[in-house]
């Protein structure tokens, strides 16, 4: 066994504080051990206190470490109802200044399949049921705001029809939303873009609120 002494002494009725820190060689017989503090108060010398020390921590490296890993298990928060919710967006073409849905117009077989497989991942799900469908409705931002907000709400209505007219949906509630001018869809859809005058039109996007940039719109109704 190894031992190491310092002297600490009372100054002005005051107890002294000492930093220590020290590295040893590592020895065979250091496999098995333990480092052990004692104190001296009355100066009896480490012979006569070596049987009093008081152990810090033991020291086993004869024998290979064990690691026993505790499996643990966090019970989950009690839901009455699972509720989970199941979001898609689509881009369905009107003719100008329509509200009816033509499922073979430009892209919408597309769009319209996009929907329907949405809608059908959730009612094959035999742990699921649908007990409410929201649907939002854009208008493209020309024209005048008053009419893209009547597009807007009745594309949107156009859409709840055409999915509950394929699909039994039993008691689900069905909300309908409307946004007439969609300038945040359209400034991501212009990023993606390559266009000559894709920065100028973006520019003019972000550096004006959608009531302003109806105000310098033309007034023309189509949309």
């Amino acid at each position: 066994m190894e031992n190491q002494e310092y002297e600490l002494r009372r100054t002005n009725g005051k107890a002294q504080v000492f930093d220590y820190q020290v590295r040893t060689d590592f020895a065979k017989w250091m496999e098995k051990s333990e480092v052990a503090l004692i104190t001296d108060e009355c100066g009896c010398g480490w012979d006569s206190l070596q049987s009093t020390h008081s152990p810090l921590f033991a020291i086993n490296l004869a024998e290979p470490i064990v690691l026993k890993p505790y499996l643990t298990y966090q019970t989950p928060k009690v839901e009455t109802v699972k509720a989970r919710a199941k979001a898609g967006s689509a881009f369905l073409d009107f003719p100008v200044n329509k509200v009816t849905i033509y499922p073979d117009y430009r892209n919408n077989p597309q769009e319209l399949k996009a929907i329907r497989e949405t809608v059908e991942s959730v009612r094959n799900d035999k742990y699921a049921t649908i007990t409410e469908v929201y649907i939002k409705g854009y208008a493209s931002s020309e024209g005048g705001y008053q009419n893209n907000a009547y597009l807007a709400e009745n594309r949107a209505k156009a859409l709840r029809d055409y999915v509950k007219g394929l699909y039994h949906f039993d008691q689900a509630t069905f909300t309908v939303d409307f946004e007439p001018e969609d300038w945040a869809g359209l400034e991501k859809r212009l990023e993606a873009m390559n266009l000559e005058d894709k920065d100028e039109l973006l520019a003019i996007i972000r550096a004006d609120e959608p009531a302003d940039l109806d105000k310098k719109k033309s007034g023309s109704s189509k949309s």
